[in-house]
């Protein structure tokens, strides 16, 4: 195996094709997909992509502790003008559906539905599924969302994991590794859910530390791929695929790690090898041209990901089917013009947002 960093911006190509991968998997599980597609080896880890880049983000562009830190903060800021932002307009398009289409505009609907894009989880009781007094508080279309806020939480501990892992005292990031583990144990108790995914924030920042570790390492080589590199990937991808069917009923946004009394830890073991994977085999995909769609996805993952579950729930009403009615075919001309047209639109709201930061950078000078 060949050792090599790779903190280059030109090198980071790869990260939008695993957005990319990571974005069309999330269509695809919300969409209802099937079991000969193998969903569920991508269903683990589609949002802890997004988590894994985030720890490798900082790596890849803040060296010292103050770019870090400045890092932390532009992000934050995006990512809640990307929540509110995108939770505004799914609430004003629901709003319109309440009052002309079927009437059902009320206050209490209204007030649930604000209170889970502030909450910003799917309800507020555990178990999610059998709790006879669940509210539930997804009500716009927003269930996809929950993971942005998660984000700012786990980027926060990275900041932590960071000030730990200089200090002079030998051990204190491997303390702190091994206090989160203990953390997400003990959070995982309480009969709720906590808002912005307080009870996951651990969990979620293992997975940005190891994004943050392994992925600046290439460990497959430039060049020809040797019987080594190969048997080795078929092992460790043999024990990803053993480890996601040995334990199901994953489901990170309600707090779901798995069956047993130990899942979290496997499924986070699970999650990250799974990232390391897909990592890898994205940074052999970036040497092809023919693999840029992923990468164009890749760049509006957001987009795509924040109103592909409002295209899915007006299904009934724009195909006059329910997703399980569609034949293959419909299904996946369906799931390429959401794809396609939310990306177009995320890509012109993109490009718009830039204009706009320009012309107030002129005015400013």
């Amino acid at each position: 195996m060949h050792i090599k960093k790779t903190v280059s911006t030109n090198e980071n190509a790869w990260t939008v094709i695993m957005m990319g991968v990571a974005a069309v998997s999330m269509v695809l599980h919300h969409f209802g997909g099937t079991s000969f597609l193998l969903l569920d080896l991508f269903f683990h880890v589609d949002v802890l992509v997004f988590f894994y880049l985030a720890g490798y983000s900082y790596a890849a562009s803040a060296p010292s502790d103050e770019s870090k830190r400045q890092l932390y903060k532009s992000r934050t800021i995006r990512h809640l003008k990307v929540y509110f932002g995108i939770s505004m307009l799914l609430l004003l398009i629901y709003l319109a559906i309440w009052h002309f289409s079927d009437h059902s505009l009320s206050f209490s609907r209204i007030l649930k539905a604000c209170g889970g894009i502030l909450y910003a989880r799917a309800g507020i009781f555990y178990p999610y599924f059998d709790a006879s007094n669940q509210i539930y508080l997804f009500q716009i279309s927003n269930g996809a969302l929950w993971f942005i806020p998660a984000m700012i939480l786990g980027e926060g501990i990275l900041l932590i994991y960071f000030k730990a892992k200089a200090s002079k005292k030998s051990g204190m990031d491997l303390l702190l590794i091994l206090g989160l583990i203990i953390s997400g144990f003990v959070l995982k108790m309480p009969g709720i859910l906590l808002p912005w995914s307080i009870d996951t924030a651990p969990y979620i920042a293992l997975i940005m530390i190891a994004g943050y570790e392994i992925a600046p390492v290439n460990l497959i080589r430039e060049g020809k791929i040797g019987k080594t590199t190969l048997i080795v990937t078929g092992l460790a991808l043999a024990l990803y695929i053993f480890m996601v069917y040995a334990d199901p009923g994953y489901n990170l946004s309600i707090r779901e790690y798995g069956n047993f009394r130990f899942s979290m830890v496997f499924s986070l073991l699970c999650g990250i090898l799974g990232c390391v994977l897909l990592s890898e085999a994205c940074k052999v995909l970036s040497r092809f041209a023919w693999f840029s769609v992923l990468a164009w996805i890749g760049k509006n993952a957001l987009g795509i990901v924040g109103f592909h579950c409002l295209f899915i729930d007006m299904l009934p009403v724009i195909a006059n089917k329910t997703a399980a009615e569609l034949s293959v075919i419909e299904a996946a001309g369906l799931l390429a013009g959401i794809i396609i047209i939310l990306g177009g639109l995320s890509f012109f709201v993109f490009k718009i947002g830039e204009s706009i930061q320009r012309k107030k950078k002129s005015s400013a000078v």
